[in-house]
């Protein structure tokens, strides 16, 4: 790994695994949706007691590594920087209704931009105990928990003749198979919530992800340079990278992918605008 993204990437698997498993121990001891102290966000989306949690340890661990570079969390009142250059972007619980619900998908999402886009990453699952993380021209990897001498690196599978998909079990009724079964048959649907799908794609269980909604940026960042490092792509649906430091730090849609010939055919065929 380059020296210039080194000591990042090795902060930020410290302080996602930390913050991943205080989440994980936090559930398993309120272990009722009252105990978790959730509320709803002005957007109506829940947040909890433990996405605090989550986001004061990643900040307190990363400032005191990093002082002089500016973190944006999904769970700051107002999300502004002085300058898009360089800054760091924090989902503290991506997933955070699969937290509630008590699923495996919740995920620590982890990442540094510079000059608008993904450089350095790191997603951990923590209820799989699986921690991913890539930065620029360095390879993409995996590993159990805080083991890194165990790492593997990770590429993603090219579809040869039929396709996974992956999508969050919350949109099940806003997916239309038929929109994606082109030239590629879709042999199987992982329904996985959170930054969790581009890991799928990443390791190769997975060939696309299909999001036509609106995400945050800390929902992505991390997924990108995993997905880039790999072998995948993680693109708009007019075709382009996502820029990072975005003024309201929010994506329109976006396809993550495998391998290009699945978007190709379905950006002819279905004329996604």
């Amino acid at each position: 790994m380059s020296d210039s993204y080194n000591d990042i990437v090795n902060n930020f698997t410290t302080a996602a695994y930390n913050a991943g498993r205080a989440v994980k121990d936090f559930r398993k001891q309120n272990h009722t949706k009252d105990l978790l102290n959730i509320t709803l966000k002005s957007d109506c989306s829940p947040v909890t007691q433990a996405d605090m949690m989550s986001h004061d340890m990643i900040i307190q661990h990363i400032s005191q590594s990093f002082p002089d570079i500016p973190i944006i969390s999904e769970e700051m009142t107002h999300h502004n920087i002085k300058t898009a250059k360089r800054f760091i972007l924090i989902d503290p619980i991506d997933g955070t209704r699969s937290y509630i619900d008590g699923t495996n998908d919740y995920t620590i999402n982890i990442a540094l931009i510079e000059n608008n886009r993904p450089v350095a990453g790191v997603i951990y699952v923590p209820e799989d105990d699986d921690l991913f993380f890539a930065s620029k021209n360095n390879g993409a990897y995996t590993h159990k928990g805080d083991n890194t001498n165990s790492a593997q690196k990770i590429t993603v599978s090219p579809v040869l003749n039929q396709m996974i998909v992956t999508i969050s079990p919350y949109g099940k009724s806003c997916f239309n198979i038929h929109d994606y079964d082109i030239d590629y048959p879709v042999h199987g649907i992982n329904y996985t919530a959170s930054a969790k799908k581009f890991t799928l794609i990443a390791r190769g269980t997975a060939h696309l992800y299909p999001r036509l909604g609106q995400t945050g940026e800390w929902d992505t960042a991390s997924g990108d340079i995993i997905l880039h490092e790999s072998g995948g792509y993680l693109r708009t649906l007019t075709g382009q990278p996502i820029i990072y430091g975005k003024k309201d730090f929010i994506n329109d849609g976006f396809l993550a992918y495998s391998d290009i010939d699945i978007v190709k055919s379905i950006i002819v065929s279905k004329d996604i605008p």
